[in-house]
């Protein structure tokens, strides 16, 4: 490849400091978010990769986890309103690692759980729940309880096909109304 001709790159590049300097020469980086894995952990850099292709910069200044309780839990973040993780997941425990791993990845001014309230009477295993999530999130997390009457169906987003448990939690994520917070 002749030296002075450079490819025109644009996108997120996750690289270790040897990998950057082997394609410095080949490529124009001039319009390519830089993330070095060397600066960071391997999860650490994945996360800023992700938040890099979803947001114009890497300051978050909201970060919002909804949760749909249920027999499947419906998990979605948002990075400054914008979705960065969408799922359900059948493991309570699965869910409590990935809210410690974004919320504990993620730097952020505000942090915020809101999980919708059952509209059934509140059972002993979502009190539980609650407890153990507040036990293993990082200091500063905000956890709200929210009413989750008709998150299933409120708002509609064209682009999000998602099961009925990620889309509920999505509603919940985007919920003002707070019902109790506790720190």
């Amino acid at each position: 490849m002749d030296p002075d001709v450079k490819l025109q790159l644009t996108g997120v590049v996750i690289a270790d400091r040897e990998g950057l300097e082997y394609i410095r020469p080949f490529l124009n980086l001039n319009n390519v978010k830089i993330v070095n894995i060397d600066a960071d952990n391997v999860e650490s850099a994945i996360i800023k990769a992700v938040i890099y292709t979803k947001l114009e910069s890497s300051k978050v200044h909201v970060l919002t986890a909804g949760i749909d309780y249920g027999k499947s839990i419906g998990v979605a973040l948002l990075a400054n309103s914008e979705i960065i993780y969408m799922n359900k997941h059948r493991s309570e425990k699965e869910v409590i690692q990935i809210l410690k791993f974004f919320f504990s990845n993620i730097e952020a001014a505000k942090k915020i759980v809101r999980i919708g309230i059952p509209t059934a009477i509140i059972h002993r295993d979502f009190e539980l729940f609650i407890d153990k999530l507040n036990k293993e999130l990082p200091q500063g997390v905000v956890v709200e309880l929210v009413s989750e009457y008709n998150t299933s169906k409120t708002i509609t987003y064209e682009e999000v096909r998602s099961d009925k448990d990620s889309f509920a939690a999505l509603n919940i994520a985007m919920k003002s109304c707070k019902i109790y917070e506790q720190k």
